[in-house]
């Protein structure tokens, strides 16, 4: 759901902190740089092994005798010494040079694996301890497993995501002066390469001639790669705006090809999908990044200029870069698709047309933190895009949705979709934030509650601030799940969207709020986490393999159980008792837990076994 509370200054000295950051970027001298050049070049490999030994002068004596290249030499605090020599630690020699170092009782040849530090990045807001949100679901623990891909990328169907807003004549973002937030630079947002690069050919104006811009399929109002979209060179702004008078709004020299047929001077879309525009219906000519009168009446004050930045941020702002926010994904690319205006206003047609884009361009997560309210429910089922959903999932897209605001049981569509990634928002003590919408669709629970967050400025954010402290609700709860979903895909791109789905479940923490039960209508499978899921073993996420026992049998249930969903952990169907007895003959092992089958179960619907755990051997077996 969309919701931003007021932004409070937590930095008095701001300037001077960044200009602190700036001079230990730049800081490092010539020799210093040489140095680290140097010292790369001789950085071990795996194919390099260490000897640890009490009788250095003989080991060394051995090594050159067999030839073996000596990398590095540590002198231990009890006197024995490990030496990494350049070879692996199955060669021959070394296994020759071990049996002359019987009377070595230390002696010993392994595999010198390399390490890195622990990730730890040096945005400001996630080095004071802001972002309390990447500690309580060991972010650093992930990122030493990955940081993510820019083979991937992350849909935003939002408000707009702020990287570089310019138009001509502008008083705010002038092309001599654009508008920027420095965690989206270029490098950073999705490129569509089939509408980018030099061309010959040009459409009728607006076109690059007319905007006095050199010649690129990027501005030469042409359908270049042919999907439907002219010059959707970084995404799409399905919602547009009034085009104004004069160079106040930035639609107002592109009102030919997107003119709405209905609404004289409305530019149905264009290719800039960033949060700038004139959106009000009452005041065309207001441009909304100035729109605020201190409540978020429709189209009388613009709340949600920065609802779209704000979620980006969380998702995957550039991370390690001296700048305000870490988000959760560092390198997956950020795909901005404009479909709710700063009004908080959007319907089904914008959003399905949003979900259909991201997933013909193959984003390969699309964060979606937008709930729909049709008088007044939020759990509405909406045919329109629950189509869309269905193609998105059949192609591999990933689509995360936010539970809803309304802190009563009842996930509100399209988080409720099957199609869907539901994700509910927890406090600091891993509880259900009081405002998040729960029941039986939820999947994970995610920080949303006191969220700092990278944003677009504006009148609403207090007083043109680039980034808040307070950010709070199921829509900043859930890119944090979406920028989690585009780490596991970065680990394994062939991962379908219910593997990506049963990941994310299945490392969530059980919060114990949960009392032990792997799953709940408030908290669904836990409290995300970051390093549980991208530790998971990948290869027991898609439908279990069972194989048969070489020796079927007869086991006794050593307490009450019940069947377990072997792709999400949770027990389902009737308890049985203690002592029950089960003939079975099929295996499975899931995530190192041996699990077993009755002949009676099927594949049908659920995959259901016992952990072995929970059984005992009869007096007879079969």
């Amino acid at each position: 759901m969309i919701s931003i509370s007021s932004y409070v200054q937590k930095y008095k000295f701001s300037v001077s902190l960044l200009a602190l950051a700036v001079v230990s970027v730049f800081g490092f001298s010539a020799d210093t740089v040489n140095a680290q050049v140097a010292s790369a070049k001789l950085k071990p490999t795996e194919s390099t092994s260490v000897i640890r030994t009490s009788d250095t002068k003989k080991a060394r004596a051995l090594l050159k005798q067999h030839a073996l290249r000596e990398v590095s030499f540590n002198k231990l605090p009890n006197g024995d010494a490990l030496i990494v020599v350049d070879t692996a630690a199955s060669d021959a020699k070394l296994k020759s040079i071990k049996q002359s170092m019987k009377s070595d009782s230390v002696f010993s040849v392994a595999t010198n694996h390399t390490y890195r530090p622990t990730a730890a990045p040096n945005d400001p807001l996630y080095m004071d301890g802001s972002q309390w949100n990447l500690a309580k679901t060991e972010a650093e623990a992930g990122w030493d497993i990955t940081s993510g891909s820019s083979d991937t990328t992350i849909a935003v169907i939002d408000s707009g995501v702020l990287s570089n807003q310019s138009w001509a004549n502008s008083p705010d973002c002038s092309p001599e002066q654009p508008c920027t937030l420095a965690d989206f630079p270029a490098e950073k947002m999705w490129s569509n390469t089939g509408e980018k690069g030099l061309t010959t050919l040009e459409g009728a104006a607006p076109n690059c001639t007319s905007r006095s811009l050199p010649l690129d399929k990027s501005c030469n109002n042409r359908d270049d790669d042919n999907n439907g979209y002219i010059d959707d060179h970084q995404g799409w702004d399905f919602m547009g705006g009034w085009r104004g008078n004069g160079g106040v709004c930035p639609n107002y020299t592109d009102g030919n090809a997107y003119n709405d047929p209905t609404y004289i001077g409305y530019v149905a879309a264009d290719n800039d999908p960033q949060p700038y525009a004139c959106d009000s219906p009452n005041y065309p000519n207001q441009l909304n990044m100035h729109h605020y009168n201190g409540s978020c009446t429709m189209f009388e004050s613009a709340c949600y200029t920065n609802h779209g930045t704000a979620a980006a941020s969380l998702a995957g702002s550039a991370t390690n870069n001296s700048a305000l926010v870490a988000g959760v994904n560092w390198n997956a690319k950020i795909m901005p698709l404009r479909a709710m205006d700063a009004y908080g206003w959007t319907d089904s047609a914008h959003i399905t047309a949003a979900v259909e884009y991201a997933t013909a361009m193959k984003a390969d997560a699309v964060n979606v933190s937008l709930a729909v309210f049709t008088n007044g429910s939020c759990t509405v089922i909406d045919s329109t895009l629950e189509t869309a959903l269905s193609k998105a999932h059949a192609a591999g897209t990933v689509v995360v949705a936010a539970a809803g605001n309304g802190g009563s049981q009842g996930v509100c569509y399209p988080a409720k979709s099957k199609y869907a990634i539901a994700v509910g928002a927890s406090d600091q003590n891993d509880a259900r934030a009081s405002f998040s919408t729960y029941g039986p669709e939820l999947d994970v629970i995610a920080p949303g509650v006191n969220l700092a967050a990278a944003i677009s400025p504006s009148k609403s954010s207090n007083n043109y601030r680039n980034y808040s402290l307070t950010a709070y609700g199921t829509s900043f709860a859930t890119p944090q799940v979406t920028g989690l979903a585009a780490l596991v895909r970065s680990l394994d791109p062939t991962l379908t969207t219910e593997e990506v789905k049963a990941a994310i479940q299945r490392g969530a923490t059980k919060v114990s709020a949960m009392n032990g039960n792997v799953f709940t209508n408030e908290h669904g499978y836990g409290r995300m986490n970051i390093r549980g899921t991208l530790a998971i073993d990948r290869t027991t996420l898609s439908t279990p393999q069972y194989f048969n026992l070489a020796a079927p049998r007869d086991l006794k249930l050593s307490g009450p159980t019940q069947k377990t969903d072997l792709l999400t952990g949770q027990k389902v169907g009737a308890t049985f008792s203690r002592n029950q007895v089960f003939f079975f003959n099929q295996e499975a092992y899931i995530d190192g837990v041996q699990y077993l089958r009755t002949k009676t179960d099927s594949d049908a619907g659920y995959h259901l076994g016992f952990p072995y755990t929970v059984l005992r051997e009869t007096t007879r077996t079969k």
